[in-house]
Parts: C-alpha cells; structure tokens; sequence
C-alpha cells in the first residue's frame, strides 16, 4: 500500500510538472509576442517620425526656393526711366528710357540696377527707406 501511494504522489508530481512546464511555455510565448509587437510599434513609431521629418525639410526647401522665385518676379517687375539717346535732330533734352529689372537685380526709380547689400537693404523699404 505505501509502494502505491508513494507512485500515486510521484506521478502526480509529475503530472504538476508537466503542467507547470506547459504554463510556463504558454506564458513565455505570450511574452515574446507581446515583446514583438511592442518592437514592431516602436519600429513603425521611428518609420512615421522620420517620415516627419522629411516631410518638414521638403516643405521648408519648398518654401525657400518660392521666396527665391517670388522676390526674381518681382525684381523683374522693377522699372526706371534713363536718360536716352539725344532727340533725332541732335538737339534739346535727351529722351528718357524706361528700364527694367533683372531676375536678379532690380532697378530703382532713376533706372539704376540695385546692387550690394546696402543698396539692396535700402530698396527693399526693410527699415522704412
């Protein structure tokens, strides 16, 4: 009787080992499949901020080169008058001619083009001149 009892314990022992075994399977593979999703989230998270950060340097290039192509529109809107070529018989007042701004230089009122950083400053009105 005791040499039963005493394999009826063993084998329950047993039987609890292989279940806890198989618990702690089960309970490790939920773990590593909710360590890769968390791995995947952070991956896609990293994916969507680069993404961003393009985006945000695309617009800003975009945004620079149409200031640049703005302000050569507007140089080229720019006009002045010259003194011309003398009147047909020679005589009297030079004709003035009207003269026009360059995409990359604009002119000033009196037909001259614009040119330095003071000259620049000083036509763009930016300190109220």
């Amino acid at each position: 009787v005791a040499n039963t009892n005493a394999k009826n314990v063993q084998n329950q022992m047993r039987t609890n080992v292989l279940g806890t075994a198989r618990g702690q399977a089960a309970d490790a593979q939920t773990g590593m499949a909710q360590a890769s999703r968390l791995a995947t989230s952070q991956a896609l998270e990293r994916a969507k901020s680069n993404q961003q950060v393009a985006a945000a340097k695309f617009n800003a290039a975009g945004q620079i080169v149409g200031a640049g192509l703005m302000q050569g529109f507007e140089n080229m809107g720019t006009k002045g008058e010259v003194d011309g070529a003398m009147a047909g018989d020679g005589y009297g007042p030079p004709e003035p001619k009207q003269v026009s701004g360059t995409f990359f230089k604009p002119v000033n009122s009196s037909g001259q083009k614009v040119t330095g950083f003071k000259n620049r400053l000083g036509h763009s009105g930016f300190f109220g001149g």
